[in-house]
């Protein structure tokens, strides 16, 4: 099952089916340790061709509710104020990582030596992000820790005197 703050936020968002599929899903990666689309749907319970249970799932991850502004932000702002009292020292990292093509820009709460992501961006081009993008992503997440002194962490992608100042 999902933790209460993640269930009472999606059994409002998402329609009822939506829900289902969603659980269902939680629960064979759980099981079978496995994320591969034709994996889970070979392992999804229903009465219907390996082929439709597949165009199920992938019509459902592509579905335009399923966005990280509108299942993940409202689920991690709640947690946040569930969890620190205001005032409370908080360590967040900057990080991008690339692999192959793919280059993401992650903002994560730092809690006993584990990051917990809090927003990510996936960057249209290789390499590293320049202020500009570092500025945008953490113009994001900020204004949610408002209440906390926020320490941000980063590595030597993140050390412009810029940066900084900003």
């Amino acid at each position: 099952m999902l933790p209460e703050i993640d269930n009472n936020h999606l059994t409002t968002y998402l329609k009822k089916s939506e829900y289902l599929i969603l659980l269902i899903m939680v629960q064979l990666i759980q099981a079978h340790r496995k994320v591969r689309l034709e994996e889970l749907a070979s392992y999804f319970p229903s009465p219907i061709y390996f082929e439709s249970k597949r165009k199920k799932l992938k019509r459902f991850l592509e579905s335009s509710c399923l966005t990280i502004e509108s299942v993940w932000i409202p689920i991690i702002k709640q947690w946040l104020e569930q969890s620190f009292n205001p005032g409370a020292v908080l360590h967040i990292a900057i990080d991008r990582t690339q692999w192959g093509l793919i280059n993401i820009l992650m903002v994560s709460l730092i809690i006993d030596n584990r990051g917990i992501p809090l927003y990510f961006e996936l960057l249209d081009h290789t390499g590293n992000s320049n202020f500009d993008t570092q500025k945008s992503i953490l113009s994001r997440v900020l204004p949610w820790l408002k209440e906390y002194k926020t320490v941000v962490l980063g590595d030597r992608e993140f050390c412009s005197v810029e940066l900084a100042k900003w």
